[in-house]
């Protein structure tokens, strides 16, 4: 591998854990969760944002999920190769705000890294239901198009 090459490579590399980091820190930020409703007290004190360290980034394990077409495709085949942010959804929701606003980070995420021809080229951004049996694909297909028209309108 060449100097050059190697170094575009690493520099993708780089922007992509920094565009994972700019999602988490969206998506954490405190005063956006200090307005959601709580369904539950906390039985214990959680820790002060900031105070204590991520696990690190592996390899997420493989399965078999249903794609957008209602095909059975292995994980691994969607991520192979390519910097993947997963992130798990639901259509409908109990907290009004934060599926919103995570599909929002996601929105923004997609805007960000399609700046980025090479960027864009070698990330994927997979989304997976946590309801699968509300969530058919042919749902997910009409929440996309309404959540990219909301975006365009």
């Amino acid at each position: 591998m060449s100097r050059t090459r190697g170094s575009a490579s690493l520099r993708m590399h780089f922007k992509a854990i920094g565009l994972f980091t700019l999602a988490c820190t969206l998506a954490l930020r405190p005063t956006i969760a200090a307005d959601l409703p709580r369904d539950s007290e906390f039985d214990y004190d959680p820790p002060a944002p900031g105070s204590y360290a991520l696990p690190v980034v592996k390899l997420a394990a493989d399965g078999v999920l249903l794609d957008a077409n209602n095909q059975a495709v292995n994980l691994r085949d969607l991520t192979q190769g390519r910097v993947t942010v997963l992130s798990f959804i639901y259509t409908r929701c109990a907290a009004p705000k934060a599926c919103p606003y995570a599909t929002g980070v996601l929105g923004q995420l997609h805007d960000l890294t399609a700046k980025d021809e090479t960027l864009a080229k070698n990330m994927r951004l997979v989304s997976i239901s946590f309801d699968p049996e509300y969530d058919t694909p042919q749902h997910l297909a009409t929440y996309s198009e309404n959540v990219r028209e909301e975006k365009s309108g």
